[in-house]
């Protein structure tokens, strides 16, 4: 399981590919509708800091990559 405290780790090209987390809408829809914050570093380290429901989609210009599966919903405890 996933805590508080945990660090999320996303390793990818960076040229190919981003993390944008983002709402359950969005993340259903494999859209970006507002600011959302964004990785690029391909080796991205996002420290958990609260519980619940998170979502995480690649969206390289367009939804291509999360409509194909790159995507990802994670519960911290």
């Amino acid at each position: 399981p996933i805590k508080v405290g945990d660090v999320l780790v996303f390793k990818y090209k960076a040229i190919a590919h981003n993390v944008v987390q983002v709402s359950e809408e969005d993340y259903n829809a494999c859209t970006v509708s507002r600011p959302s914050p964004t990785y690029r570093s391909g080796n991205d380290h996002i420290k958990v800091t609260s519980s619940g429901r998170f979502f995480f989609i690649c969206y390289v210009k367009t939804p291509l990559h999360c409509e194909n599966g790159m995507k990802i919903a994670i519960t911290v405890q």
